[in-house]
């Protein structure tokens, strides 16, 4: 997509406005401040945890970070191009709920395999605790990330199989909106 002095050519302007739900104008506005903050044309993982412990500096925001990091980071190269991030700010900012559910299915899923374990639940969880643990209080869902991880398996696991299916996620999600607060990305 270009150097670190170039624009958009107008091949990538037509599938960032095919692949999201923003208009030409709103795109050129976002690469222009993409390009400001990011003038390698990319963000490295040490960059993004810094803007999340900047949006939390009462907390630990580097464990939750890193989860959503990999989740931007779409190609595994360790790093978010302008792409890769505009196509998840469409989603978070313009998505539908399902579409914003199936993305923080894939935040959750953290080896990819389909599934989100009581492993992977609580890893996140577990982080989001870490991050939000001075300003926002999370213990009328639970006191413990634990607690809560045993709530969502609860409340979410239909088959009782320990673990949660992309559809046992959303529809979980979907019937438990309270819980979405503490669940979805922040």
């Amino acid at each position: 997509m270009g150097g670190k002095n170039s624009s958009l050519n107008p091949k990538d302007l037509r599938d960032l406005r095919e692949q999201t739900d923003f208009d030409q104008d709103e795109i050129k506005t976002w690469y222009e401040s993409f390009k400001k903050d990011c003038p390698l044309g990319y963000l490295t993982k040490p960059q993004f945890v810094n803007m999340y412990q900047n949006y939390f500096p009462n907390g630990d925001a580097e464990t939750f970070a890193n989860h959503v990091f990999a989740s931007y980071d779409t190609n595994g190269d360790n790093r978010i191009e302008f792409r890769e991030f505009l196509c998840a700010l469409s989603v978070m900012a313009r998505g539908t709920l399902d579409q914003k559910l199936s993305w923080a299915f894939g935040l959750y899923d953290l080896d990819g395999n389909g599934w989100v374990t009581k492993d992977e639940l609580l890893s996140i969880i577990t982080g989001i605790y870490k991050m939000v643990q001075n300003d926002v209080e999370l213990e009328d869902f639970a006191e413990t990330p634990e607690e809560l991880v045993d709530e969502i398996l609860k409340l979410m696991d239909s088959n009782n199989d320990h673990k949660l299916s992309r559809v046992e996620f959303i529809e979980g999600c979907q019937k438990n909106p309270q819980l979405v607060k503490v669940i979805k990305p922040l």
